[in-house]
């Protein structure tokens, strides 16, 4: 009883402890309020597309302070500022630093652990940062296991951000045909997937359009404005599917527009381009879109002006252009300033050597020039050479890893090698004492054999030659026609009938290698029916069977042609085997036997209708006189009539005998 009391007391100063361990936890930790993440996300998107990435740097951090976010939402939260920080606030370190905290939430966290998308994401964050800061080799490395990511997990379409981001280093690099096929290839692997994210499908059309930009650079228009197109269209698909982003769809059209309108403008199409650059224009400032795509845009328009002597029109452009970059570095909407600079130094250029102001001209010609130099700075740093020489160098360090893990097993091949080749010495010395004694044994066998062979090799050639009279003889003997051409109508072989037709026709032999004796002038109309049907079966068409043979002897014989074609062992049709037959004794013989069947048929329609009459009354009478006596009342009358159907059954045989004759 004491034993129980003692637990219980145990138990009771247990609970409290844990009561006041929990009491002091809630009086410490004070949990952060919760917020409708989805909301939140897309007001930082709000923020950065009208305030700025600057701002919405500021903003990310003040709401990150005072929420507690889920392990997705905080994913999404650093793949934002490293997009900022990799294209907006040129920052490669911070980009890196926010690539590394996905990878650890992707590695580290259950929640998103199990998901491949949120790693293979992250590899390429990591990827794109050590791209920008010119680490080629980390930037494959990262590219690559996000690519074996992919094609070993059940997210294959992601592959094509892989493809992608490849692509866009060839095009950073200048090499835009094959940032065109990358391009191309990267979306032909999104149209794969089925249930693509907004991200996703957003990226497609981005994808076909960088097809159609990166044709332009390559100075190909007219395919260029085909994927311009063809991206318009996967807009208007798939925009339904996504009504809340109509914004981010409008910008990707206005964007389509003025890349359209640069195409035409490529071409030398100024119409066109003023059209499609000012319907990209009225979209883009409806909606506030992209204020570095309206300035490419605006100066543009202000060179077409200049060129057609518009000066008051290009001035007005430009001068729009000037306060919108003013605009773009106090906000740091872009890192396209460097190119913004150049493009209207270079304008400028135009503008004032147009006007006739050289040395503002010359100036900004200075300007154009050295920001130019600096762009060419810039430039060198993104070369996909380095990149592709990071796979090689990836590939021999792979090697090198091998062949330090195989060392030992090297050294006991090397051991097991030279045992065999002990054995093999062994196996060879064994090998040639039983070869010595076999020699000779195969020696006589050699011979015995080589006889045979020689008496089989004389039995097949006396068949061959036996064959080859049967063949002639089959050939030989025969009345028809036979002989072959090929495609140019030379003779390769014909039959002595052949040969001795062609005599009796035109007074000469023919000759094998030499073309046929028949001209046209001889003998049109047939000359004319076998070329064609030469060239038809030549063609491995139908040929037009010929009825007619050529006229001799003031006759024209009626013949049958046949014609074959000769195919060598590729399938090839290389000539025209022919065979010709008369049948002009054959076609009489086929009259005389359609008369004879005429006759025959005429003779039996007498038969079954003119001699049934009188044989019918015959047969009648016959029965009556044999059934009745000579002097019935009748009698007299049934002779008579008997005796006229006698005669009525002479008169018919005479028209059958007739008829015959």
């Amino acid at each position: 009883m004491q034993k129980t009391n003692t637990y219980r007391f145990i138990y009771v100063v247990l609970f409290t402890f844990g009561c006041i361990l929990c009491s002091c936890k809630r009086t410490i930790d004070t949990p952060k309020p919760t917020v409708d993440e989805q909301l939140l996300l897309d007001h930082i998107s709000n923020v950065n597309d009208t305030a700025g990435p600057k701002k919405c740097i500021q903003f990310i951090d003040s709401v990150s302070a005072g929420f507690s976010f889920s392990p997705l939402s905080q994913f999404k939260i650093y793949n934002r500022k490293h997009t900022i920080f990799l294209h907006y606030l040129p920052n490669a370190h911070l980009a890196s630093s926010y690539a590394d905290s996905m990878y650890f939430l992707a590695t580290s966290d259950p929640a998103i652990k199990q998901d491949t998308s949120f790693i293979f994401n992250a590899y390429l964050a990591m990827a794109d940062a050590a791209f920008a800061s010119d680490h080629f080799d980390i930037a494959f490395k990262y590219y690559n296991l996000a690519r074996e990511l992919v094609s070993n997990s059940s997210f294959p379409c992601k592959e094509c951000s892989y493809l992608f981001r490849i692509g866009m280093a060839y095009f950073r690099s200048g090499k835009y045909l094959k940032a065109a096929r990358l391009f191309k290839q990267s979306n032909e692997k999104l149209e794969q997937c089925n249930n693509i994210t907004f991200v996703e499908s957003f990226r497609g059309q981005e994808t076909i359009s960088n097809t159609g930009i990166s044709y332009e650079k390559a100075g190909m228009p007219d395919s260029a404005i085909y994927y311009y197109n063809k991206t318009l269209k996967y807009i208007t698909i798939n925009e339904l599917a996504y009504p809340t982003q109509n914004k981010l769809w409008d910008v990707a059209v206005s964007i389509v527009l003025g890349n359209i309108g640069s195409a035409y403008l490529q071409i030398g199409n100024k119409d066109s381009a003023i059209h499609y650059l000012n319907k990209s224009l009225l979209l883009n400032t409806k909606i506030n879109g992209d204020m570095s795509d309206r300035i490419f845009n605006k100066l543009k328009l202000a060179s077409i002006y200049i060129e057609d002597a518009k000066m008051t029109e290009a001035k007005k452009e430009l001068s729009y252009c000037d306060s919108l970059k003013s605009q773009i570095l106090r906000l740091g909407f872009s890192n396209d300033t460097l190119e913004i600079a150049f493009r209207i130094s270079d304008i400028y250029y135009q503008f004032h050597t147009k006007s006739g102001n050289y040395l503002e001209a010359i100036r900004h010609l200075n300007n154009h020039h050295n920001i130019q130099e600096k762009k060419w700075q810039k430039a060198q740093k993104i070369i996909v050479n380095d990149l592709e020489q990071g796979i090689i160098r990836e590939a021999d360090k792979q090697k090198i890893d091998s062949l330090e893990k195989d060392v030992k097993i090297n050294k006991l091949r090397t051991a097991v090698l030279v045992l065999l080749i002990l054995v093999s010495v062994l196996l060879t010395l064994y090998i040639n004492r039983v070869y010595k004694k076999r020699h000779q044994t195969l020696e006589q066998q050699n011979q015995k054999i080589v006889s045979q062979s020689a008496e089989v090799e004389e039995k097949l050639q006396n068949k061959i030659k036996n064959d080859q009279q049967n063949f002639l003889s089959l050939i030989e003997n025969t009345d028809d026609f036979l002989w072959s051409v090929d495609k140019n109508f030379v003779l390769l072989a014909f039959n002595k009938a052949y040969r001795k037709g062609m005599f009796q026709y035109f007074g000469e032999y023919p000759q094998v290698g030499k073309p046929e004796l028949l001209i046209q002038e001889q003998a049109p109309l047939f000359y004319n029916k076998l070329i064609t049907c030469y060239q038809r079966v030549l063609a491995g068409l139908q040929y037009e069977p010929i009825d007619k043979g050529i006229r001799h002897n003031n006759q024209e014989p009626d013949i049958e042609v046949r014609f074959r074609p000769i195919i060598d062992e590729q399938g090839n049709i290389t000539g025209v085997s022919c065979y010709r037959r008369d049948i002009t004794e054959y076609l009489k013989l086929i009259k005389i036997l359609e008369k004879n069947n005429k006759q025959l048929l005429s003779i039996a329609w007498v038969q079954s209708h003119k001699l049934r009459g009188p044989l019918t009354t015959i047969q009648g009478i016959v029965n009556y006189l044999t059934n009745n006596t000579p002097d019935s009342e009748n009698y007299e009358t049934m002779r008579e009539g008997l005796r006229n159907a006698v005669d009525e059954m002479d008169k018919v045989i005479h028209e059958i005998i007739e008829e015959i004759d």
